[in-house]
């Protein structure tokens, strides 16, 4: 009769087990699933080796039913966990119009936005400004109208130096090119508009003759010579003498043409005349 237990004495290895055949003799047979009872973690399976040793091993492709959002995608990590992660550049096939580029958000989400002003960084000198040029470089130019806010004083004006500044300077002589009649001058009015007006002393550069001044036109300003009014105003002249003046207004004592006339003499006497009237 069969030994009540062959396998009572077997030691088998891991994962193996007695089993006793037909004729009672036992023998050590793998496992039929020594996974049943062996823990794997999540994206983890268990499999079994060529010694019916059980082990985790990662799951094929744990990425297989995880959806990313746009932009991104699936990836495994040193524990075969799954995750989303961004693209390594969302913008390569996007096109953006001209002077935009394509940048991504915190999402990864492509987006055009505009290209940064190169012009941002330069610094220009006063009365210069910075344009981009058709590659996209900055350069400083000179100002339009650097005298559009400028103000000079009355008769001066607004001129550009060879650096582009703005500077007032004197303008020119709006009487330069104005003639006036004799004895006015050119004078400017407050709108820097040329006017002649008249010499106030027209006389100032005239000599006249003894016993004659200078007198001025009313209506032309012209200066003139015209004879004193009494010249022998002052004249002193000896008795029986007068004053009288000639053609040059000059004055000079002349002798009574009678001196007789209202001299009385007595009787036997008669008035004569001497030397000296």
């Amino acid at each position: 009769v069969p030994d009540a237990n062959p396998c009572f004495n077997m030691s088998c290895s891991p994962y193996h087990y007695c089993s006793v055949d037909s004729n009672n003799r036992p023998s050590c047979l793998p496992d039929p699933d020594p996974c049943q009872n062996y823990w794997c973690s999540e994206y983890y399976h268990c499999e079994v080796d060529a010694w019916n040793y059980p082990s985790c091993t990662p799951d094929s492709d744990p990425c297989w039913n995880v959806t990313c959002s746009s932009y991104h995608h699936c990836e495994t990590d040193s524990h075969n966990r799954p995750r989303c992660i961004a693209d390594p550049d969302p913008c390569q096939n996007v096109t953006c119009m001209p002077d935009f580029h394509c940048e991504a958000d915190p999402w990864n989400q492509p987006g055009c936005v505009a290209d940064p002003d190169p012009c941002s960084s330069m610094t220009c000198y006063p009365y210069h400004h910075c344009e981009v040029d058709s590659n996209n470089h900055p350069h400083c130019i000179n100002d339009p109208d650097p005298c559009q806010n400028v103000t000079c004083s009355s008769y001066y004006h607004c001129e550009v130096d060879i650096q582009n500044y703005p500077y007032c300077v004197a303008d020119p002589d709006p009487c330069s090119g104005t003639t006036c009649p004799p004895y006015w001058y050119c004078n400017v009015t407050t709108q820097n508009q040329p006017v002649c007006e008249k010499d106030p002393d027209p006389c100032s550069n005239v000599t006249c003759n003894e016993y004659f001044h200078c007198e001025v036109d009313y209506f032309d300003n012209d200066p003139s010579c015209v004879p004193d009014a009494n010249p022998c105003f002052n004249m002193s002249c000896s008795p029986y003498h007068y004053c009288s003046v000639d053609g040059n207004n000059r004055p000079s004592c002349l002798p009574d043409p009678d001196p007789c006339q209202n001299y009385w003499c007595s009787e036997y006497y008669h008035c004569e005349v001497d030397a000296w009237n």
